[in-house]
């Protein structure tokens, strides 16, 4: 049962994350969790990078979609 709310927590970080529009400190309070490197090691456990990283990844994907006018970038 921990293991599923866990899951669900991280999903939802995953998806505030590559929204970009909040600090990483305001998604993981906003997903329970009160102690920003316990946030850190569990998102990197479930998806092997850090949430600045998976934040970041999307910012570039964003920058070269209006760039190149959502033509996918190879």
């Amino acid at each position: 049962v921990f293991g599923l709310l866990r899951q669900h927590r991280l999903e939802k970080a995953r998806s505030l994350l590559l929204e970009n529009q909040h600090p990483i400190t305001a998604i993981a309070q906003a997903v329970g969790y009160t102690n920003l490197s316990a946030f850190s090691s569990a998102f990197r456990k479930q998806y092997g990078v850090s949430p600045r990283v998976m934040q970041g990844t999307n910012e570039k994907f964003r920058f070269n979609k209006q760039k190149f006018r959502f033509n996918k970038v190879v």
